[in-house]
């Protein structure tokens, strides 16, 4: 820790020193420009050379000193979140209390942690919600899920300790913890009916989940079918009594704002790709003050069904996704009978053009209306235009809060149309 606090004073010292000379260089430029002289020759103009020494041991004076920088992280929380940039489920993520800590071998991200998050039964938790993007570009067509997950750690909070299994909800992490055993959790319930709480006997003491702790935040009915995660209709029953939230009324739309706000900035760099479409996983936070963060987006969410409730969410998620994009319907055996036929003519012609024949613009009319046919063929007679099926899906862009968002976008960054 010292020795990183020094090498940042020396790193200091060395930009103060280079731009307090650059500055002193400027300004006798000037002199010299104003007397059109000289500004180092007798008469050559007034000017105020900055002491470099001088203003270091200012600056250094300012700069707080190690034991006020610690005791500063004590009070507020210095703690950061890093994880491997091109890596998932939870795999490389560590917290760290110092940011001069930090060491890495591939491209990293690193965030400044939430503090204060908004707890359950002293539990931290946080929300994944499914975002279906079908167009970037030229306009954006975004819904959000209206079914979700509430994911929990099984760790009771606390920044004393930097444990994953506190600060992290990540279900491939909290699988690994002891106090995620479902047997446990159920013989704890049977303990507490007989009087026995989770606080008695030789855990008493310690702030690691004891067997049936989690179940002071999830039912052991719930951990059965969810594991460490709840639908999001349950998290909003656990909120009301909790805190006497209305979550679909006071956090659903804070939650949508951040998923318009984050494709805003994201719409831009994405080249138009018709026929085409994403699932993305966005993961959430809200603090105590009821401020929703973006934890990350996740590209190609995992939809494999490891508990009853996996189920229960994902598998609706993928039949109304299906349902919405309504990719449409062709004949497959009358498709290989037309790239078959059309292979067959691309070779021939390739030997017709070495044998010097050349159709001109006839032949091109005539593949354009063979084309034409063959679409015809393979995909039948359009219906017309059908109304969309959202099933459980909510529309949000576009939308007047989008339009909102754009119009937001163009006048901090003066772009056109906020694009």
């Amino acid at each position: 820790m010292a020795q990183t606090r020094k090498e940042e004073r020396d790193r200091l010292e060395v930009i103060v020193r280079a731009d307090l000379r650059r500055r002193n260089e400027r300004e006798r430029d000037q002199r010299r420009e104003h007397a059109g002289e000289d500004a180092d020759t007798p008469g050559g103009g007034e000017g105020i050379t900055v002491d470099e020494d001088e203003v270091l041991a200012e600056t250094n004076h300012r700069m707080p000193s190690e034991d006020r920088i610690k005791e500063k992280a004590k009070r507020k929380g210095n703690l950061w979140i890093m994880k491997p940039a091109k890596s998932s489920r939870g795999r490389g993520i560590y917290v760290v209390s110092d940011i001069g800590d930090i060491s890495y071998g591939e491209l990293s991200i690193i965030q400044n942690y939430i503090h204060q998050p908004l707890l359950l039964d002293n539990i931290k938790w946080d929300i994944r919600i499914y975002v279906l993007v079908t167009s970037f570009q030229p306009q954006l067509e975004a819904y959000v899920y209206k079914s979700g997950f509430g994911r929990f750690a099984t760790v009771k909070y606390t920044t004393e300790d930097l444990s994953t299994l506190i600060h992290l909800t990540n279900t491939s992490i909290q699988r690994h913890s002891a106090a995620n055993d479902h047997s446990k959790i159920t013989d704890h319930e049977s303990q507490s009916k007989n009087g026995e709480g989770a606080s008695g006997g030789s855990n008493g003491g310690n702030n690691s989940m004891a067997p049936g702790a989690l179940g002071s935040c999830l039912t052991a009915q719930e951990s059965l079918i969810g594991g460490t995660k709840i639908d999001l209709n349950a998290l909003a029953r656990k909120l009301k009594q909790s805190h006497n939230l209305n979550f679909w009324e006071s956090m659903w739309p804070k939650m949508v704002q951040v998923v318009l706000k984050s494709l805003a900035c994201a719409s831009e760099h994405i080249p138009p790709s018709p026929n085409s479409f994403e699932i993305f996983g966005y993961d959430l936070i809200f603090d105590a003050a009821l401020n929703c963060w973006l934890i990350e987006v996740n590209s190609s969410p995992s939809l494999g069904v490891e508990h009853l409730l996996d189920e229960s969410v994902k598998g609706p998620l993928i039949s109304d996704t299906i349902d919405l994009i309504n990719p449409q319907s062709f004949d497959r055996a009358k498709m290989w009978k037309v790239l078959e036929r059309r292979g067959q003519k691309a070779v021939s012609g390739r030997g017709a053009h070495l044998t010097g024949i050349n159709g001109g613009n006839q032949n091109v009319n005539i593949g354009s209306n063979q084309l034409n046919i063959d679409l015809a063929a393979v995909l039948g007679k359009e219906s017309g235009k059908e109304e969309k099926k959202l099933g459980n899906y909510e529309q949000i862009a576009p939308s007047p809060a989008w339009t909102q968002i754009c119009k937001l976008k163009s006048q901090l960054f003066h772009t056109k149309d906020g694009k």
